[in-house]
């Protein structure tokens, strides 16, 4: 009973790989599709799918203990998930987007290799070569993800330093150009002012020339 339950999930799992293959390969089938009022609208139809079942077969795995040698057990196999959703994430959607950058390219490719890791994961006997091809496919993958994360967080922080930085140099422009505004005013002020004492004392000087 319990080698055909174990046999049923397997193939259960590898149907599951399959449709994560195909919906990959889907993904990457659109990337230049023009059709839709956005672009490629319809990739992210694909994309939403194809994340659901990669986050079943993942966490299937992970309960069933691919990663249950690692320190930290639960919490680390639960880091290593998330890490492996993003990662995943990342790779589909580079799959269905034009690679402009050697970054992109790669990871739009990364997703067969994670897939590849599920694959073994799912149908390898448990041993030091299926271990370490876990490792250097699922793991590393986790890790990668967790690395995106941080690169984003590392991109926000730039923007909103670049942000306050304008918004200072903007202040400071304002505030500039205020001040020479008003110094602008008062000395066109000051001159008129000049000249109306100025034009004063003459009308009183002609006038005391001319009584006298």
């Amino acid at each position: 009973m319990d080698k055909g339950r174990f046999s049923v999930t397997s193939l259960l799992l590898n149907a599951a790989v399959v449709l994560i293959g195909v919906g990959l390969a889907l993904l990457t089938s659109v990337r230049y599709a023009t059709w839709g009022p956005e672009g490629p609208v319809g990739a992210w139809l694909l994309l939403v799918p194809y994340l659901i079942i990669v986050a079943a077969v993942t966490a299937i795995l992970i309960a069933r203990g691919i990663f249950s040698w690692v320190p930290g057990r639960r919490w680390t196999c639960f880091a290593i998930w998330v890490g492996l959703l993003i990662a995943f994430s990342v790779s589909g959607y580079y799959s269905m987007s034009e690679a402009e950058t050697t970054y992109e390219q790669f990871a739009a490719l990364a997703g067969w290799l994670l897939l590849a890791g599920c694959f073994v994961a799912v149908n390898a006997a448990p041993s030091t070569a299926s271990r370490t091809a876990i490792i250097a496919t699922l793991g590393l993958g986790g890790l990668a993800g967790w690395l995106q994360v941080a690169v984003w967080l590392s991109e926000y922080s730039s923007e909103q330093a670049q942000l306050e930085e304008s918004r200072i140099t903007h202040e400071q422009e304002f505030r500039t150009s205020r001040t020479r505004r008003f110094e602008h005013w008062v000395k066109r002020r000051h001159s008129g002012i000049i000249s109306v004492i100025c034009t004063s004392r003459t009308r009183n000087f002609v006038k005391s020339a001319t009584q006298s």
